[in-house]
């Protein structure tokens, strides 16, 4: 009887750690792509901020920083325009 208590415990560990894991990679996986898309935001606000009007902007994962990107883009082009 214990045996298969034993069994069962060891099982539902495996299974637990194995969620755990799985769910950790890809948790990384977003917040690394959160990351590098924040980082092009600042190096483009950065460039901006030199008169760069040309800076380029790619946002490839998330549609809340497509949003701001598109937005920061309308921004940049009436500068430019102001600054003609």
């Amino acid at each position: 009887m214990m045996i298969g208590f034993n069994d069962v415990w060891i099982s539902i560990a495996f299974v637990f750690i194995t969620i755990f894991f799985v769910g950790f990679f890809i948790i990384r996986y977003i917040v690394k792509s959160i990351t590098e898309e924040v980082d092009d935001i600042n190096n483009f606000l950065e460039e901006i901020n030199r008169k760069n009007y040309d800076a380029v902007l790619k946002i490839e994962h998330h549609l809340e920083f497509l949003q701001l990107s598109i937005l920061l883009k309308n921004i940049v082009k009436r500068l430019k325009n102001k600054n003609k």
